[in-house]
């Protein structure tokens, strides 16, 4: 049972992925979450497919169910950008679902300074509701699922905090 469960999961990343050193960056990227539980990867995984329901959400899903749904949370980007922050607490993987900023090119950038340091620092000002600002340390790692072409605005050219993917 558990290789065909395997093989199962194997053709969704190959369906996901299809180039296979872009599959085995991301095996490896899911891998270290497991194996150096902790460990701060400084760069997130941003899957864009043209089409909907093709089995990102079942990607997701499936490495929650391996590191435990206490561990991983899925949020909105509206979330992502909430000055409380509680998504970072005790969590190794956070899935910000259905990105897409959407505005000028100026509030693009700002949203996007908002987002990264969250998936490059340890570090980071919260404020939950009704409570003063405090500082926590956390090592969640993000990784980003959208449909929108445009859905964040960075020059992939010189942008090192995220790997882009596409399924088209």
């Amino acid at each position: 049972h558990t290789l065909s469960c395997f093989k199962v999961f194997m053709e969704l990343m190959e369906f996901l992925y299809p180039d296979p050193n872009e599959m085995n960056w991301v095996l490896d990227w899911f891998s270290t979450i497991f194996q150096l539980p902790g460990t701060k990867i400084r760069h997130s995984l941003l899957t864009y497919s043209a089409n909907q329901q093709i089995g990102k959400s079942t990607l997701f899903k499936t490495i929650q169910k391996g590191l435990g749904e206490d561990n991983c949370s899925i949020i909105s980007p509206k979330q992502a950008i909430d000055k409380g922050k509680a998504f970072l607490i005790g969590k190794q993987l956070v899935l910000i679902d259905e990105l897409r900023i959407t505005g000028s090119k100026v509030y693009k950038g700002i949203i996007m300074d908002i987002i990264k340091p969250l998936m490059t620092e340890e570090e980071h000002d919260a404020r939950p509701l009704f409570q003063d600002w405090r500082r926590i340390f956390t090592t969640t790692n993000f990784c980003i699922f959208t449909n929108w072409e445009d859905a964040i605005s960075v020059d992939y050219n010189t942008e090192a905090r995220h790997t882009v993917f596409e399924n088209l």
